[in-house]
């Protein structure tokens, strides 16, 4: 290669930096959600009843108007998470078509972040925040952990873009975008119900008159009707008795348990741990990045160079972050995705900041301070991925689930079977084993009935054994002569697994005991 052709490629790659790292950040964030795919999904309890209810469905030709139930209380999801279960079996006929479907939605997700960046602050904030969300271990985690929550980030930076949006362009569609994206998020997971957050800044926005403010906010809540409109229309049927457990729960059952939650361990314990799992891997580097964040607030209150759009979805995420101080119930990482826009926007905004500052001072120092920064946040992010696990076996879910079918197989050649699971205390083995062997064609109505009961339980049964498994036994239902579920044995055949919760749904059993109107005369009285 001579000299001549040398100079023109670099002179290529300093004219197209910006694409280049834009092309190799995307190959790297393909690479972190779908490389050894098998070996890194899960399947269990939770995402084994949904895979089951989805393909259930398909073959019925019926189309689900609630989701699961929540763990919190005796109310369902929206459907929209079943249903894009169901749209990854038609377009992708593979048993992995959900995770492959999750994996290409997480890079959407970070495509989204991008543009968040490029309308706040133009392309290079549009990298940096590009790169905090290829990085961001919570949504690597998110892409093979495939449950209800996992899609709630997608949605919620969905959300601020059209919340952008509408604030610079100024059309009103991007209102009712905004309120869509609202209401899916919320569709997938009640977290979201936080990103309401958004609507009384609307009111904020300059230039818009107020009729056209309150048309606008019509809009928002006819995207968050439409979306909702299902599980509304289902709630109806149940005297909105879906909607009043919400209530119950939020106003009254999350006080039932003390939960000790100091400002102090909140702010120098809790939160660091849960925002560095979005952004920098671990707390020391988000605490570095905290320091960013107030460095480049200083410099900017000092320059007086505000962005009103930046400083709104600021207040937005300190509002949320109260919020959460004084919430009561479960706060794991999996219930906190609504957080994903303000921490990437924040970090990603302030390093923004910090560089071009910088540039403006020296060009040295400008490339020495972002070497040290890709590189604290290269080292904090490879270290979490180090420590996460696969599973325990180094096989995946389908050669685990043909591990076990082997044994069953192996006393029963040629035979189909009826799965069930003693009083539902095994679901966690059950529901996964379901998928597994519906996929294999190897469960029936009236197939052989094996039993599943754990360790603990076995000695109730005494039923003959066909093999052990870990914690649980597999037993020979046979002499019982069971035909469906009784008090004991739960049925996990895919079509009672759909029956148990959609067909429950339809005939309208869902109750409450909570009343609006006599929980406000009790406060008031």
């Amino acid at each position: 290669m001579n000299v001549k052709n040398l100079n023109l490629i670099l002179s290529y790659f300093h004219k197209n930096w910006l694409l280049i790292f834009f092309i190799g950040l995307t190959i790297l964030g393909l690479y972190l959600r779908f490389y050894n795919l098998p070996l890194r999904v899960e399947l269990g309890e939770d995402n084994g009843r949904d895979i089951s209810i989805a393909k259930e469905a398909l073959l019925r030709h019926e189309l689900p108007l609630i989701g699961s139930f929540s763990s919190a209380g005796p109310f369902v999801f929206g459907p929209i998470y079943l249903w894009t279960l169901m749209f990854s079996f038609v377009l992708i006929p593979s048993f992995y078509a959900p995770w492959i479907i999750l994996g290409l939605l997480e890079i959407i997700t970070v495509a989204v972040s991008y543009l968040i960046g490029l309308r706040l602050g133009g392309k290079l904030s549009g990298l940096i925040i590009f790169f905090l969300a290829i990085l961001s271990p919570q949504l690597v985690d998110s892409s093979t952990y495939l449950m209800q929550h996992s899609f709630v980030g997608l949605f919620s930076l969905l959300s601020l873009l059209f919340f952008i949006l509408l604030w610079q362009v100024k059309k009103n569609i991007f209102s009712l975008f905004l309120g869509l994206s609202v209401g899916a998020a919320i569709s997938f997971h009640y977290q979201a119900i936080n990103l309401l957050v958004v609507l009384p800044f609307i009111f904020f926005i300059p230039q818009i008159k107020w009729p056209k403010k309150i048309f606008i906010v019509f809009l928002f809540f006819l995207g968050l009707f439409l979306t909702l409109m299902p599980l509304f229309i289902w709630d109806y049927q149940q005297k909105f008795a879906n909607f009043r457990n919400i209530l119950d729960y939020f106003l009254i059952a999350q006080y039932r348990i003390y939960v000790p939650n100091s400002w102090k361990l909140f702010m120098f314990s809790y939160a660091p741990n849960f925002l560095s799992y979005i952004s920098g891997g671990n707390s020391l580097i988000f605490f570095y990045e905290f320091i960013i964040i107030i460095i480049s607030g200083v410099l900017a209150w000092y320059k007086k160079s505000f962005n009103n759009i930046l400083i709104s979805i600021i207040f937005m995420f300190v509002l949320l972050l109260i919020l959460n101080r004084y919430y009561r119930g479960e706060r794991s990482e999996g219930y906190l995705y609504y957080f994903v826009p303000f921490v990437l926007i924040s970090v990603g905004m302030s390093i923004s900041y910090i560089f071009r500052y910088i540039y403006q001072i020296n060009k040295r120092y400008y490339v020495a301070v972002a070497f040290l920064i890709i590189s604290l946040l290269v080292i904090g992010v490879g270290d979490y991925l180090r420590m996460q696990k696969v599973p325990y076996s180094g096989i995946s879910v389908t050669q685990r689930g043909d591990q076990i079918i082997n044994s069953i197989t192996s006393k029963f050649p040629g035979q189909k079977f009826s799965l069930y699971d003693y009083r539902a205390k095994s679901i966690n083995t059950t529901a996964y084993l379901s998928v597994i062997m519906t996929d294999k064609n190897l469960l029936t109505e009236n197939g052989v009935p094996i039993g599943v009961a754990n360790i603990k339980d076995y000695t109730k049964v005494s039923l003959p054994i066909i093999f052990k498994n870990g914690e649980v036994y597999f037993v020979d239902l046979s002499s019982l002569h069971i035909k469906r579920t009784n008090k004991n044995w739960e049925k996990m055949n895919q079509a009672d697994i759909y029956d148990t919760l959609i067909g429950w749904s339809n005939k309208h059993e869902l109750t409450s005991t909570f009343d609006l109107n006599s929980y406000l005369l009790s406060k008031f009285k």
